[in-house]
């Protein structure tokens, strides 16, 4: 009987098997150290676009700080302003206000009456003068109620003598006192606005 060696055959055989695994395990390594390195890649451009998407955002949210900041500083400088012009109204009408005082006590104060003193504290004034006849005073008391003044109240109404030596017959005079409230500015500026629409 013949002994065949197939040894040499199963050799080729193995090797050619080898190769292939070897083959075939180079590309997929291949292939794997391709797809890790696209893998990184793609992580790398996606990290890089979210740290630009951060410094964008963070930019963004600066300018907004800022807007907000300049605001806020627009806000406290119109309230300012705002306390200022008010105040400044305030004022003009304290200033207006003694003004349409003395212009009030000259169109209501009857010829014949005669104003010696006016004092003012606040809001309360003080009048002080004379005139021949009492009814003339409460001419004048009631045509003080008509104006910018309030709660008019005649205090003191005196007869004065003549001074000796005067000839004039009936020249007795009559000093009074009268005290009033003047109005709140609004309230007057009121009233002087409807006077001046009528």
């Amino acid at each position: 009987m013949v002994k065949l060696n197939f040894l040499p055959h199963r050799l080729t055989e193995n090797k050619k098997r080898q190769q292939r695994f070897y083959g075939w395990l180079g590309g997929f390594m291949t292939t794997g150290i391709v797809a890790v390195l696209a893998v990184g890649m793609t992580l790398d451009q996606q990290i890089t676009q979210q740290s630009l998407l951060m410094q964008t955002l963070q930019m963004e949210h600066g300018k907004l700080d800022t807007e907000l900041n300049d605001a806020k500083i627009l806000h406290a400088k119109i309230i300012d302003l705002t306390q200022r012009r008010q105040e400044l109204m305030r004022l003009r009408l304290r200033q207006n206000q003694t003004t349409q005082l003395l212009q009030t006590l000259a169109d209501q104060t009857p010829s014949n009456v005669h104003l010696q003193t006016l004092k003012q504290q606040a809001a309360r004034i003080t009048l002080n003068g004379n005139a021949p006849a009492p009814a003339d005073i409460l001419q004048f008391v009631a045509s003080l109620n008509r104006g910018m003044l309030t709660q008019v109240t005649l205090t003191d109404i005196s007869t004065a003598r003549p001074q000796s030596g005067s000839d004039i017959p009936g020249s007795t005079s009559h000093r009074f006192v009268i005290t009033a409230e003047i109005m709140a500015p609004a309230t007057n500026l009121a009233i002087h606005n409807s006077k001046a629409a009528q």
